[in-house]
C-alpha cells in the first residue's frame, strides 16, 4: 500500500455508509486539516525535548509538547467512531491549539496571532445553524485568544511593551481589522445558513417526490433508485423470484349490482388492506389489475430463495385471514353476496427490470415464471392457495400442503405438479415479519 492510500484511509476514518453526503464531505474536510497540522505537533513535540536536553529549558515543556499531540490524536478516534458534533468542537479547538503551538515557538515578530481569525471563519462555515450558539462560543474564543497573543505573548526578536501594543497606530488598526473580520465572519456564517436552508429546502422537495413515487412504483424499487443503487434507464437480469398472483372471484359480476361510488370505496379498501401485509412482509408490488395483484419477492432486495418463498406463503396466508375479516364487514353493510380471493405462488427464474423507451419505463418482470404464477391463481379454489412443486420444496418444513393431481397448463409442454397450502407447521426456525 503506498503512501497515497495511506492518506486516503486516514482522510476517510469516521466516514460511514449512513453518513449523509454533506457530513461525510465536512468529516473529510476535518480529517485533512488534522493531517495537515500534525507535522507541526510532532515538530513542536521533539523540538520541546531538544530545548530540554541542550538548552536546560524546563522539563514540563515536554508534556506541554506531548499534549496537543495526544488531543490531536483524539480527534481522528472521535471520528472513527462516529463522534460528528464534537469532531467539529475539537477541529476548531484543534485550530487555536495549532496556532497557539506556532505562536508559542515563533513569536509576535511573525504576526502569527493573525491565524486565529481564520478560525473563526472556519467555526461560522462548518457548524450547522442548529448549532449556532456552539459556533459563536468558538468565534469568541479564537477572538479572544487572538486578543491574548497580541497582548501578552512573547516576541523573540525583543520584548515588546504593553505601552507599544496600546499605541494609537495599533489603537486604529486592531479596531478596525477586528471590525472587517467581524463582518466577513458573519457574511461567511450567513450565506452558509443560506446555502444550508437551500439545501434543507431542497432535501423536503425530494423527500416529498420521493414518498408521491411509492404511490406509483413499488417501495423497494424507489429506495434503490434514490440511494443510487438503480440507474433509470433500461435494463434487466435474470434472477430467481417467488411470484404471487391474486384475484378476488367475481368480483367484477358483483360490482355490476353496485353503485360506483361503493365499487370504489369496497375496491380501495381491499388493495390498501392486501397492500400494507405485501409491505409488511417484504414483497415488491408490482401492479393493480383491477382487483388482481401481482407482488414478487427476490428484487430489489434479495435473501435466499428459501426465505422469498417463506414470506410470501406467509403473507399469502395473513391476506386470507384479513379477506375474511373485510368479508364480514362488507355483509355487515348490507353487500351479501361474500367475495373470495384465489392465490397462485411459484418460484422460478424471471427477468427483473426496467423495461420501456427512454422517456417511459416500467419496473416489472417477465418470463415463463409469472405465466405459470398467474395460471395456478386461475387454477386455484377460491379461498386457497396453489403453490408450484418448487414453491413447496422450499417451505416444506415449515408450511403444511396437501398435494394435487398434476395439472395441464397451456403454454407448458409437461404437466405441472401443484400443492394447496393448508397452515403454518410452527417450528424454531420460522420466519416472521
Amino acid at each position: 500500500m503506498g503512501p497515497i492510500e495511506v492518506l486516503k484511509m486516514a482522510r476517510d476514518i469516521g466516514v460511514s455508509e449512513g453518513m449523509s453526503p454533506d457530513e461525510a464531505r465536512t468529516v473529510r474536510f476535518l480529517n485533512t486539516l488534522i493531517l495537515v497540522t500534525y507535522p507541526l505537533y510532532i515538530f513542536a513535540f521533539f523540538t520541546d525535548i531538544f530545548l530540554v536536553l541542550f538548552r536546560r529549558w524546563p522539563g514540563f515543556l515536554i508534556v506541554i509538547g506531548l499534549f496537543p499531540l495526544v488531543i490531536h490524536t483524539a480527534f481522528l478516534l472521535m471520528n472513527h467512531r462516529g463522534r460528528y458534533r464534537l469532531a467539529r468542537n475539537c477541529m476548531v479547538i484543534n485550530a487555536n491549539l495549532s496556532f497557539l503551538v506556532l505562536y508559542y515557538f515563533f513569536g509576535k515578530g511573525t504576526q502569527l496571532e493573525l491565524f486565529f481569525i481564520p478560525t473563526a471563519g472556519l467555526a461560522a462555515v462548518i457548524y450547522p445553524k442548529k448549532e449556532s450558539l456552539i459556533m459563536y462560543l468558538m468565534i469568541i474564543l479564537s477572538f479572544a485568544l487572538f486578543f491574548a497573543a497580541t497582548l501578552y505573548g512573547p516576541d523573540y526578536a525583543g520584548r515588546v511593551e504593553t505601552a507599544e501594543v496600546l499605541s494609537l497606530g495599533n489603537a486604529l488598526s486592531y479596531p478596525i481589522l477586528f471590525t472587517m473580520v467581524l463582518v466577513l465572519t458573519l457574511v461567511a456564517r450567513y450565506s452558509t445558513i443560506g446555502a444550508e436552508d437551500r439545501l434543507l429546502e431542497s432535501r423536503k422537495k425530494i423527500a416529498g417526490l420521493t414518498d408521491k413515487l411509492k404511490i406509483y412504483l413499488p417501495r423497494q424499487f424507489v429506495d434503490s433508485l434514490a440511494m443510487g443503487d438503480r440507474a433509470a434507464e433500461p435494463d434487466y437480469k435474470r434472477r430467481r423470484l417467488t411470484i404471487f398472483f391474486s384475484d378476488v372471484r367475481g368480483f367484477t359480476a358483483w360490482t355490476d349490482k353496485l353503485e360506483p361510488e361503493d365499487t370504489r370505496e369496497i375496491l380501495n379498501q381491499y388493495l390498501s388492506e392486501m397492500s400494507a401485509i405485501a409491505d409488511k412482509w417484504g414483497g415488491t408490488i408490482d401492479k393493480f389489475i383491477g382487483d388482481a395483484i401481482m407482488i414478487f419477492f427476490g428484487d430489489p432486495e434479495f435473501t435466499n430463495d428459501r426465505d422469498h418463498a417463506l414470506r410470501c406463503v406467509k403473507m399469502a396466508l395473513e391476506m386470507q385471514i384479513k379477506m375474511n375479516e373485510l368479508r364480514a364487514e362488507w355483509e355487515d353493510r348490507g353487500h351479501l353476496e361474500p367475495l373470495h380471493i384465489r392465490i397462485g405462488i411459484n418460484t422460478g427464474y424471471a427477468t427483473v427490470g426496467n423495461f420501456g423507451s427512454k422517456d417511459r419505463l416500467n419496473y416489472t418482470i417477465l418470463g415463463s415464471a409469472v405465466n405459470l404464477a398467474s395460471r395456478l391463481e386461475t387454477t386455484s379454489n377460491p379461498d386457497k392457495i396453489t403453490i408450484s412443486h418448487m414453491t413447496w420444496s422450499l417451505i416444506k418444513s415449515e408450511i403444511t400442503c396437501e398435494p394435487k393431481s398434476e395439472i395441464t397448463i397451456k403454454g407448458f409442454s409437461e404437466p405441472v405438479k401443484i400443492y394447496e397450502v393448508v397452515g403454518i407447521n410452527p417450528s424454531p426456525n420460522s420466519v416472521s415479519a
